[in-house]
């Protein structure tokens, strides 16, 4: 009987520790432990308000007869390291992949590009093209990688042109539509170094 009370003691005792170290994902920005190589508890910042849940599935924008697709899933409980051997933090993160389809749904229907394909000239595939969170309600941000972006370069510039990436949910429309901005980090480049977008930059996609 004694034995049995001290397993319930450690039972609630180890789930008390662990529940404390749990953050809404908005704490982040403010949070200065995740910065500190040997934490304990090692943090999880997570999705408690649930503010991803609006974004997650298939976007499209249509121009003509190409279509652009973004697909958006969440990772939960997502690792991120400082190096290899050492865990800085837990997070909740929206992740992404986009594509561009011609006579999309027809029996013409033909891929123009995708960012689901290998990484540079690697055989080694790409997780995922866009890492962003949301923190309030009806908009998420992060960064984005043009891995098709002029002028390619796959060998020495696998992931393209990196932009900050926006997405606001619009209200009061009858289908849900979001504004997509995205904006290039302004800097010295290379002449070799891609500079142009091939994906859409300030466009209102629909939610599929």
């Amino acid at each position: 009987m004694k034995n049995t009370f001290k397993i319930l003691i450690l039972i609630l005792f180890c789930s008390n520790s662990f529940s404390q170290t749990i953050k809404p994902l908005s704490s982040f920005q403010n949070s200065t432990t995740y910065f500190t190589e040997d934490i304990h508890p090692v943090y999880y910042y997570k999705d408690i308000s649930n503010y991803f849940t609006p974004f997650l599935g298939q976007w499209k924008y249509v121009n003509g007869n190409k279509t652009f697709i973004l697909t958006l899933w969440k990772e939960t409980k997502y690792p991120f390291y400082h190096n290899p051997d050492n865990l800085q933090y837990y997070s909740d993160v929206i992740f992404g992949h986009y594509k561009l389809i011609q006579d999309y749904g027809l029996a013409t229907e033909q891929l123009l590009y995708t960012s689901e394909t290998t990484i540079g000239t690697t055989s080694q595939s790409w997780e995922t093209i866009l890492v962003s969170d949301s923190t309030t309600p009806n908009e998420m941000s992060g960064i984005i990688s043009d891995i098709h972006a002029t002028p390619l370069n796959p060998a020495n510039y696998p992931k393209g042109l990196k932009g900050f990436f926006n997405l606001t949910i619009n209200s009061g429309t009858s289908s849900v539509t979001a504004n997509m901005r995205i904006t290039s980090d302004i800097g010295l480049r290379s002449t070799d170094q891609p500079f142009q977008f091939t994906i859409p930059t300030n466009v209102v996609l629909t939610k599929m």
